[in-house]
């Protein structure tokens, strides 16, 4: 209201005094005083700033210090401010193992197993909690189980269940030798099945590794082995060759390309549509962080102020990075951003505060097949 406004006013002539005062020129005033602004419509009040500030350096203390501990909470809570998917890879970039579900090992939750983190039986789709409650209850009480008949014997299982435990990895570590294949047979022989795997019967090729890799995303909604980026690699090279694009680089090289055209391949973390105020909306550091991608608006595509443009957080194998799409390239390509899922970005890369991102002028999705 005006009583708000003569307050603001007030304080930018003390600001430009005091600034004078210290000896800072006003063009440097002027510069601070339209970055203070920026914030007008997303400041809070002292209280409330200074209990987040409390968390935020509270939080900041853990994830330096113990960064397991930290990583496996947010892991558990369903992710924070990106998916769960963003956070394991963030682990996997640290350092941190991530350990495939294990049926003597793992327990509903994730789990800290020596220096790693191991997915938790919960993770896996399709089977119920009340299947993974007497799995856990049976393994205390008789001990873990010696081998895929023993579990089947145990559990009585069903072909639902059967499949995406041995599809996701979880019967792995009591294979004994055998691929996973061999341990759908054997489920489906009667269990005993000693006799299925005789000398004379051909044995079951194990699946290739990118169907393995595939099964991971079907059985537990996200990839452990390796980042999902990983997978696109190579077809997204031969795609920008194909589409004339300039060279495919990684994020990491992003630093020493500023000013220079060049094509990354990223996973969608995370997005926010705004409203084009102006050509100094191009930076993401000029606005506040992005949330979830929302559903595109049909209206204002023009690029004139109004217009929707979108700010996009992605992620490979090295960090994660930052794309803008002014209104005009929106208009073009906002229907195959959607749905998220990894995307061949070409564009420029821009610097502001030391900050890099990408301004994309062209795009193509990535698909495996």
């Amino acid at each position: 209201g005006g009583n708000g406004s003569s307050e603001l006013e007030a304080f930018r002539r003390r600001f430009f005094c005091r600034g004078a005062a210290q000896g800072t020129s006003r063009a440097v005033l002027e510069e601070l005083w339209e970055m203070i602004r920026s914030f007008r419509g997303y400041s809070f009040c002292k209280a409330h700033s200074a209990s987040y500030a409390l968390v935020s350096y509270r939080l900041a203390y853990l994830k330096r210090h113990f960064p397991l501990e930290f990583f496996l909470s947010v892991i558990n809570n369903g992710g924070g401010y990106y998916s769960r998917q963003t956070y394991l890879n963030h682990c996997r970039r640290l350092g941190i193992p991530l350990l495939l579900p294990d049926v003597n090992r793992s327990q509903i939750a994730y789990t800290a197993e020596g220096m790693g983190i191991r997915v938790g039986l919960g993770q896996i789709r399709s089977i119920s909690r009340p299947f993974l409650r007497r799995l856990l209850e049976e393994r205390g009480r008789t001990g873990p189980f010696s081998d895929p008949e023993d579990f089947f014997r145990r559990l009585s299982p069903n072909l639902l269940e059967v499949r995406f435990l041995v599809r996701c990895g979880a019967l792995d570590g009591i294979a004994g030798g055998m691929v996973r294949p061999q341990l759908l047979y054997l489920y489906l022989s009667g269990g005993g099945g000693k006799e299925l795997f005789a000398p004379d019967l051909p044995r079951p090729a194990d699946y290739p590794e990118e169907l393995k890799l595939l099964d991971e995303l079907r059985t537990l909604g996200l990839m452990i082995s390796r980042h999902p980026v990983s997978l696109f690699r190579s077809r997204a090279e031969a795609r920008a060759r194909e589409l004339r694009f300039p060279r495919l680089i990684r994020s990491s090289a992003l630093p020493g390309n500023a000013g220079r055209e060049v094509s990354l391949v990223g996973l969608v973390a995370s997005g926010k549509e705004v409203l084009a105020r102006s050509v100094a909306d191009r930076s993401p550091g000029s606005r506040q962080r992005p949330g979830p991608v929302e559903a595109p608006d049909p209206a204002g595509a023009s690029g004139s102020p109004g217009s929707l443009m979108v700010f996009i957080t992605l992620e490979d194998e090295f960090s994660l990075f930052e794309a803008v799409l002014l209104p005009d390239v929106f208009s073009r390509y906002r229907y195959r951003i959607d749905r998220g899922g990894v995307l061949l970005l070409c564009g420029t890369v821009e610097q502001e505060m030391g900050a890099f991102s990408l301004s994309v002028r062209r795009l193509s999705r990535c698909v495996l097949a």
